[in-house]
């Protein structure tokens, strides 16, 4: 039996992963010693928040390309920097996404607003206090991610170029998350393609594709055909991505996967799972189907009511295959990127650890 062989962007993970976290507990420790009183407090709770385990997905593949792409140019310890402006924005949009989706908890711990709500409450008569200041404490990640990156030594001309793609970044994910809002617990049966149009400016472009785009522009290249062929390569990547943890959402074991597999169908979520659900049935079994969705409480009966008739269409066989498509879409575009072998090697990293579910 041959031993498995260990995965190229674990093992990146594993060495950049940490680099990431110290960076961003040696800004807070300088925030924090230059500070006193709430200003002080804040920052901590900021840290603590940043620093919760996660896979850090976006940083490092910020990073895998710019090294890449960098070749032995690469300024690390700068790009480390740019990786953790990178990860403080994306604990930005989980403090939003938590107060959105009235989220208690986030990796495992408390969510901010719950945080703020413990700590600040004997402030103040306001019931909403703990929201209100998790949502500025979100706009502070989003001032100083700025600060780091206008920190940073790159050249001028890569830095302009990286920070049109930050600000696209963002725009663009803010779009998807209205979309989101406004189709979760829909008043009516939306369009199907209206899921993939969630998951495509929600998520895709901001896992995959900007994170690529980012660290190609940075190393201080700008080939517009190389733009091109990242986008196809990392688009699909990004879709299968989102549709593996809308499965994962419903079907997943919770012990296995971390996440609940019911919290998509209690936050009443149009997903690419309920959109082929949609599909596949009746117009009057889909304004039941709906109905059933957008309650604002659902006991257990409902929840496996949902899972029973997104099984009986083929929604998770129907999700499984879309995925492997776009795996496969995937690891052929990659083969077009002009890096090295040892940087396709890692790619398909990221590849597979999408690919298995």
């Amino acid at each position: 039996m041959k031993p498995k062989m260990s995965n190229p962007f674990e093992l990146f993970s594993k060495k950049y992963s940490p680099r990431i976290d110290e960076t961003i507990n040696l800004f807070f420790h300088r925030k924090i010693a230059a500070s006193t009183g709430i200003r002080k407090q804040l920052y901590l709770d900021l840290r603590e928040y940043c620093l919760r385990p996660g896979k850090r997905i976006r940083p490092l593949v910020f990073l895998a390309s710019f090294i890449e792409y960098s070749r032995r140019n690469a300024k690390i310890d700068e790009a480390i920097k740019i990786a953790t402006a990178l990860e403080l924005m994306h604990s930005f949009l989980l403090i939003q996404d938590d107060i959105i989706d009235r989220a208690m908890l986030r990796r495992g711990k408390a969510a901010l607003h719950i945080v703020a709500k413990k700590k600040y409450s004997k402030y103040s008569h306001n019931q909403l206090i703990g929201t209100d200041i998790a949502i500025v404490m979100a706009d502070i990640l989003f001032a100083v991610a700025i600060e780091i990156i206008s920190e940073s030594k790159f050249a001028p001309i890569a830095k302009d170029s990286f920070l049109r793609i930050f600000s696209e970044t963002y725009e663009r994910t803010a779009f998807g998350q209205i979309l989101d809002i406004l189709y979760s617990r829909p008043k009516f049966v939306p369009p199907v393609e209206i899921a993939a149009e969630i998951s495509t400016e929600k998520t895709a472009y901001y896992t995959m594709v900007y994170p690529a785009l980012m660290g190609y522009v940075l190393s201080g290249r700008n080939d517009a055909n190389e733009i091109e062929k990242i986008h196809d390569f990392a688009l699909p990547l990004g879709m299968a991505f989102q549709l593996r943890d809308d499965v994962l959402g419903v079907f997943g074991k919770s012990k296995k996967t971390g996440k609940s597999s019911v919290s998509d169908i209690q936050e009443g979520k149009f997903t690419l799972l309920v959109a082929q659900t949609l599909a596949a049935i009746s117009k009057k079994e889909a304004k039941k189907f709906i109905k059933l969705l957008s309650l604002p409480q659902k006991d257990s009966s409902d929840i496996k009511y949902i899972k029973k008739i997104m099984s009986e269409v083929g929604a998770y066989e129907n999700s499984i295959h879309r995925i492997d498509e776009l795996i496969s879409m995937a690891r052929v575009k990659l083969h077009r990127l002009s890096i090295s072998k040892k940087g396709i090697a890692l790619f398909e990293g990221i590849i597979d650890l999408i690919e298995m579910i």
